[in-house]
């Protein structure tokens, strides 16, 4: 189970389509288009719930690594995103 899959497992399930998504050691980047009335600050709550939860529960070393589990860390950055900047964004995304 990587944190990719968990992401993209997360996405399918509260119906947030994936545009772009590129996963560090450190970091996540990703570019999505939400369901109307979910807001950005809902969406990193599902994401980081979910995807912890399920990093955790089925790659059990992983709370070795994690002892006080705190998958992630407490800060994010969202924006909105118009047609007209998405491309610098994807670009962004893609060549990180």
């Amino acid at each position: 189970m990587s944190c990719e899959v968990a992401v993209k497992e997360c996405c399918t399930r509260h119906k947030i389509k994936v545009i772009a998504l590129n996963v560090q050691s450190d970091h996540v980047h990703l570019v999505a288009e939400l369901p109307r009335g979910m807001t950005d600050v809902k969406a990193l709550q599902l994401l980081k719930g979910f995807t912890s939860f399920l990093l955790f529960r089925l790659v059990p070393d992983t709370r070795k690594r994690y002892p006080n589990g705190h998958f992630w860390s407490q800060g994010s950055f969202s924006a909105t995103v118009g047609y007209a900047e998405l491309n610098t964004f994807l670009e962004y995304v893609k060549n990180q």
